[in-house]
């Protein structure tokens, strides 16, 4: 069988979050959680795998997939119950599974309650702030309602309340129904976040005195742990 550009991307991805996956057989849903539990992911794949694959590095994984051909589309997979022949031309290479138990995967998905907070950004928006937080050494992200139609995004450092800050107000169409809200998170986990023309929605929504954000673009969902001094207006 072959597996898609598509296919490929994601596993690129994911690999930034936890070089370990299991992916399930007969399905075209996938997860993955980094070692730290701040980063769990979720996308629907344009392929099913027939079997369940378990990679141990990813990076090798990909990485021996690019040694056969570079376009994906040469490259045929021929999965067994413990490898998978790779094979271009006259080059083949047999690849064996790793063992559950040896793996760091989530054995469930994530149910996210009724958002209170929703808005859409750009990808192009968001690369702006990767750059700026690199350039300016910042480890701190928020994003707090300016008004019906406009959001605020703050650069900071949390180490050093005296240091720079940067600001950039973003418009957003939907805000009208949203309460009051700044939330804040670590610049280290939206590295992860694909930034080539995606399109974002923010999603976030409260289970007792917990948080849970979300940031989903067409096929995948980021499910990244809001930092403490978040804050969202009472109802």
């Amino acid at each position: 069988m072959k597996l898609s550009e598509n296919t490929f991307s994601i596993l690129k991805n994911f690999n930034q979050i936890n070089q370990n996956i299991l992916i399930t057989s007969n399905t075209n849903e996938i997860k993955t959680i980094n070692m730290s539990k701040s980063i769990f992911a979720t996308a629907k794949l344009e392929d099913e795998f027939p079997v369940e694959v378990g990679i141990y590095n990813l990076s090798e994984f990909l990485g021996t997939i690019r040694l056969l051909a570079q376009d994906i589309n040469d490259v045929d997979f021929d999965f067994k119950d413990d490898h998978v022949v790779i094979s271009s031309g006259k080059s083949k290479c047999v690849y064996r599974y790793a063992a559950k138990k040896v793996l760091n995967f989530p054995e469930k998905s994530i149910q996210m309650p009724t958002p209170c907070v929703e808005f859409e950004f750009s990808g192009e928006i968001l690369a702006n702030l990767k750059k700026v937080a690199t350039t300016l050494s910042k480890n701190t992200l928020s994003f707090e309602k300016e008004s019906d139609t406009s959001v605020i995004c703050t650069l900071y450092d949390s180490l050093n309340t005296s240091g720079s800050v940067y600001t950039q107000s973003i418009e957003c169409s939907s805000l009208a129904g949203n309460p009051d809200f700044k939330l804040v998170f670590a610049i280290q986990n939206l590295q992860v976040l694909p930034t080539n023309g995606e399109e974002y929605t923010l999603k976030l929504a409260k289970k007792g005195k917990s948080m849970i954000s979300c940031f989903e673009n067409l096929t995948v969902s980021y499910y990244i742990a809001v930092d403490q001094e978040s804050t969202v207006e009472e109802e």
